[in-house]
């Protein structure tokens, strides 16, 4: 029906403007795949938007992936990285983020220090994701937001230095009630 690559990529604009994404993702997918539709950038971004606007962050990874992989700046990375966080791979998610701000170019470089704030504080590597947070924090819009994180962080590591305070507490106790059973025994 459509002869050439502009159609096929106007056709998914048209399904995102009326709110159709998955449409708009299969369409591109599939033209992608059978070579009518060139594997650059731009067509890379706008398939990873139609996966994520259909709520399919599984699926808009790939997509995401090659369109950092072209892109000269970071503002794709952090997108990955966006993605990789809703789907629990922090580890993937964090080097994403660190790359799109290597790369710099980003909007809101702040916006990617929460995510990657995000992704550390899920692997629970605290100290990392409250420098992540402070550096956040150094923009008014993100303050709020990276400074609620930092007092969750820093309430965890005191509730995880409580549990063991308390695991070694009971082990002494434990140690010396078994020592008290031993000379017992022997008496």
């Amino acid at each position: 029906m459509f002869d050439n690559e502009a159609e096929y990529v106007t056709m998914a604009q048209l399904y995102m403007q009326r709110e159709v994404p998955y449409k708009a993702a299969v369409l591109l997918e599939a033209e992608m795949e059978s070579g009518r539709v060139a594997r650059s950038a731009k067509n890379y971004r706008l398939l990873s938007q139609a996966w994520q606007l259909s709520m399919e962050d599984e699926k808009a990874i790939p997509a995401l992936t090659e369109a950092a992989r072209l892109s000269t700046d970071g503002e794709l990375d952090v997108r990955l990285g966006n993605a990789l966080l809703n789907t629990g791979q922090y580890a993937e998610c964090v080097a994403a983020v660190e790359t799109g701000l290597r790369k710099g170019g980003l909007k809101s470089p702040d916006n990617a220090n929460i995510s990657l704030g995000m992704c550390l504080y899920n692997q629970r590597k605290y100290n990392t994701a409250i420098r992540a947070f402070q550096e956040a924090s150094k923009t008014p819009r993100s303050r709020k937001i990276a400074n609620q994180w930092m007092t969750v962080i820093r309430a965890e590591i005191e509730r995880n230095e409580q549990i063991r305070l308390a695991e070694e507490a009971a082990r002494k106790k434990r140690a010396e009630i078994e020592e008290r059973r031993g000379k017992a025994g022997r008496a």
